[in-house]
C-alpha cells in the first residue's frame, strides 16, 4: 500500500508532525507540478488543505492539477486545521474527507 500526499510546501511540517510520523505504509510527496507524475504509483492519494495553503493559489493550482492527471486513483481530502475549504477548492467539495491513520 502506498498513499500519496499532495501538499503545500508550507504545510509539509504540519503533515510530518500530524500523520507521516505515524504513518506504517510507504507514502510519496507531491509538493509541485513536476511530481504529479508519482501520483499513479499510490493507491490513495490525499490532497492536503491547512489554514495556510487555503489561501495559495499555487497550491490551487496544484490540487485542480493533479485532479486532472490521475483518473482512476482512490482520492480523499485531508484538513490539517478545522477550516471550510475557500471557493479555489471546490474541486475538493466532492472528494470524500479521511485519514490515513
Amino acid at each position: 500500500m502506498i498513499n500519496a500526499f499532495v501538499v503545500s510546501p508550507t504545510d509539509l511540517n504540519k503533515l510530518r508532525t500530524k500523520i507521516l510520523e505515524r504513518l506504517s505504509v510507504q507514502y510519496i510527496l507531491c509538493t509541485s507540478l513536476a511530481e504529479i507524475n508519482g501520483l499513479r504509483q499510490a493507491d490513495d492519494v490525499y490532497f492536503v488543505v491547512s489554514e495556510t495553503s487555503a489561501c495559495s493559489t499555487a497550491h490551487q493550482e496544484l490540487v485542480q492539477t493533479a485532479i486532472a492527471e490521475i483518473k482512476g486513483v482512490n482520492c480523499k481530502t485531508l484538513r490539517l486545521d478545522n477550516i471550510s475549504l475557500p471557493l479555489g477548492f471546490q474541486s475538493l467539495q466532492s472528494i470524500p474527507e479521511a485519514n490515513p491513520l
